[in-house]
């Protein structure tokens, strides 16, 4: 059997208190957006779609454990 040793595929902060600068009613992502202090990913180009269900999933979790 082959092991596959473990690695990081993403690394995300965020804040869920911070709100945007502005509020543009075209982008209905800005909020969730302006939670995100930094994120990194093993793949260069990661979509804002994948980026957006990673903290969406992090912040579930941590609503779940409250």
């Amino acid at each position: 059997m082959s092991r596959i040793p473990p690695a990081l595929l993403y690394l995300t902060i965020y804040n869920p208190t911070l709100k945007p600068s502005t509020l543009d009613p075209d982008d209905e992502d800005a909020e969730e957006l302006a939670h995100i202090l930094f994120h990194t990913a093993r793949e260069h180009a990661v979509s804002r779609d994948k980026i957006l269900r990673q903290v969406g999933l992090a912040k579930a979790l941590v609503n779940f454990s409250e």
